[in-house]
């Protein structure tokens, strides 16, 4: 039989592409859009991309994260694979119970609590999550808000925000506050209403059964304000 092998031109040569790996640390990290800056080998490069995706809300300041670098001389890809993890350690059950998907816990109220409070107070809608040794915690809370005000120069409106009790005792403050605040001037009448939420995550938490409560206050001291279709949401990270 004949050898037709010499018949066909061989394929071009192929480039090699070089696959290597470094290890990084988090200087910073936007956990809603995994904006980051990661120092290697005293370099801070900015916005690499992440392969892992699963673990976007876990990375923060301080971690270190396998790299991987794609490419010979001097162009090169750069890409996070994610976090290393000592097993046994509070960074490896976060990132296990990322990789099981654990559920959010939640719960909703349609009816409306009015308030006339300047100060934060309870509007009965909590629930309660055992926060994991990593001690962070990321909760979810809205409101629809709603007020009617026709007194002169008044301030109307209205804020929620959440407080944790148990293991953990944090108030609610404006600082993760969402809500509403209009200054109503001469003889305006005002009659609002719009929805309101916020995501936070705490850190820094012990470990333990924890309750949230979505609280909520009056914007202006003494004005009746109106909270209804609550929502509050927390996953143990």
């Amino acid at each position: 039989m004949t050898d037709l092998a010499s018949l066909f031109m061989p394929p071009p040569a192929k480039p090699s592409q070089g696959v290597s790996y470094r290890q990084g640390v988090i200087v910073d990290w936007n956990p809603a859009t995994a904006e980051n800056q990661v120092n290697i080998g005293g370099v801070t490069m900015d916005n690499l991309p992440v392969l892992n995706t699963s673990e976007a809300l876990l990375l923060q300041p301080g971690d270190v994260v396998a790299v991987l670098v794609v490419g010979d001389g001097g162009a090169k890809t750069l890409a996070i694979l994610g976090r290393l993890t000592v097993p046994g350690t509070p960074d490896a059950a976060s990132a296990l119970k990322v990789l099981e998907q654990v559920p959010m816990t939640g719960a909703s109220d349609a009816a409306t609590f009015t308030t006339t409070s300047g100060s934060y107070v309870s509007t009965g809608l909590a629930i309660t999550v055992n926060v994991s040794d990593s001690g962070r915690l990321m909760v979810t809370y809205s409101a629809e808000i709603g007020w009617v005000d026709s007194t002169t120069d008044a301030a109307s409106g209205g804020f929620i925000a959440v407080a944790l009790s148990g293991a953990n005792s944090v108030a609610a403050s404006d600082d993760i506050r969402s809500g509403f605040f209009e200054q109503v001037g001469g003889t305006t009448f005002t009659n609002a209403e719009a929805a309101a939420g916020r995501s936070h995550i705490f850190e820094g938490l012990a470990s333990g059964s924890t309750t949230i409560t979505l609280m909520a206050r009056s914007a202006g001291s003494g004005k009746s304000i109106d909270f209804k279709r609550r929502h509050v949401n927390a996953m143990a990270l």
